[in-house]
């Protein structure tokens, strides 16, 4: 080994890292991008709930376990028609968000029920929480409740705009709930055809 090798790798790696992060960003600011202008039509399918929620819960098992957390998927009968690619990146960005601040060895449940003619998706954690003045802001843009561990996890502080932005091109809305030490719910509502 030359000397010197070992700050020049570690040259690389954070290199790599910030490379990786600002990937990230550009990647988010496009979805953005697309769900703002509307310009991208939806191509809705019909799927029912427990199709639907099992496989988002499936794409983050991995993440899941090797953050010590369970994912629990709850879903009634019935079925719904929506953009299943721009749904199902919108749940995951709330599902990323609950195993990223989410209490170790804790659990997150997504949850979904037909009521009328509105379909009800649901994301809850078991977290810490968020303080009643964070939650009017957190669908903005690149807003960050707590700005250095968000870092540090790998946000870009764009994914509840993205995701608001997509439940309202389906006609829906989305509203968070939550209490410190108890955990945090997203709860999405849009028409189910």
């Amino acid at each position: 080994m030359r000397e010197g090798a070992a700050p020049e790798s570690s040259f690389v790696e954070v290199a790599l890292g910030n490379a990786l992060r600002m990937e990230r960003l550009i990647d988010d600011l496009l979805e953005l991008s697309r769900a703002e202008s509307g310009a991208v039509p939806l191509k809705e399918e019909e799927t029912s709930l427990s199709a639907f929620l099992s496989r988002v819960a499936d794409q983050h098992r991995t993440a899941a376990e090797q953050a010590g957390k369970t994912m629990v998927v709850e879903a009634g009968d019935g079925g719904f028609r929506a953009d299943l690619r721009k749904l199902a990146l919108a749940i995951s960005n709330l599902v990323d968000n609950a195993l990223k601040y989410g209490k170790e060895g804790g659990r997150v449940t997504l949850s979904g029920r037909i009521d009328g003619d509105a379909c009800l998706l649901e994301v809850a954690d078991d977290g810490p929480g968020i303080s009643p003045e964070h939650l009017p802001r957190i669908f903005e843009r690149f807003y960050r409740v707590d700005k250095g561990r968000s870092r540090e996890l790998g946000g870009t502080g764009l994914g509840l705009s993205i995701t608001k932005h997509i439940v309202e091109s389906h006609g829906g809305t989305i509203r968070a709930e939550s209490r410190i030490g108890v955990g945090t719910r997203f709860i999405l509502r849009f028409p189910a055809s």
